[in-house]
């Protein structure tokens, strides 16, 4: 092979490495921490498939998008004779604590990457080097008690409640606003309708380890009203370290 060619095989072959790594690094989920780019309320950023999670010092927010009215612009864009949506429908509804103490989130497992921003021509909405990461959490929500978001290993949402001894689990309470229903199915799943989406809290597996082993505890949702809460039919051991652990499950219509 002419050395010269070879030379330039190998460059164009780095600069592919180095393209495809830094695009997969972007397609990564991520909690984006705000230097300034958003309001002053959110600390972090999470996309959804079907929307925008942020994370607030006492709760979430989700702000949904209908992905039909979505579809329908893109498609305008490439047909011109298509039906163009009049309005993109969104729906947002909170989730925050109850009699919880006001705590920030704290990012962890931070991604090598960052994201810059520079919107408009106001510099004080500028941000660089934002740290994206794979996990959050509200340490001591509640007494002993943490509360993490991350990704896991299948790419979906995901959150624990962390109930350390001296902790007690049936202080969580979480309370959601401006949803249309919040109910429970006949699986214990949780199942949240808003106008452009549904989201789903599959039925809560906890457990503990207990001299090294893992120990299943039975725990169900409870809602009233338009609270949530857990319960545990069984008890579990206060000696050791409770983790509740559902699943997010977001789906539009």
């Amino acid at each position: 092979m002419n050395q010269k060619f070879a030379l330039t095989w190998a460059k164009w072959f780095l600069v592919l490495i180095l393209f495809f790594f830094y695009f997969n690094a972007f397609c990564q989920s991520a909690f984006v921490e705000n230097k300034g780019q958003w309001n002053k309320n959110v600390q972090f950023k999470y996309s959804l498939p079907t929307g925008s999670l942020f994370a607030e010092e006492n709760g979430v927010t989700f702000n949904l998008v209908n992905t039909n009215d979505i579809k329908i612009s893109k498609s305008h864009h490439a047909y011109k004779n298509s039906a163009i949506p009049k309005y993109i429908r969104f729906h947002a509804y909170k989730m925050s604590f109850l009699n919880a103490k006001p705590t920030n989130p704290i990012g962890s497992e931070a991604y090598s990457d960052y994201e810059n921003y520079y919107i408009g021509k106001n510099s004080s909405q500028w941000a660089s080097k934002v740290q994206r990461y794979k996990r959050i959490t509200w340490n001591n929500i509640y007494k002993n008690v943490d509360y993490t978001l991350y990704i896991n290993e299948n790419n979906a949402l995901q959150y624990d409640f962390i109930v350390k001894p001296g902790g007690i689990a049936e202080d969580i309470r979480l309370k959601y606003e401006g949803q249309d229903t919040l109910l429970l199915d006949k699986s214990g799943n949780v199942v949240l309708i808003t106008s452009v989406a549904k989201i789903n809290e599959l039925k809560p597996y906890a457990y503990q380890i207990i001299q090294g082993k893992k120990v299943d505890v039975k725990c169900n949702f409870l809602i009233r009203g338009n609270n949530l809460a857990f319960q545990f039919p069984n008890g579990y051991d206060e000696q050791y370290t409770l983790v509740i652990d559902p699943v997010l499950v977001f789906s539009s219509y």
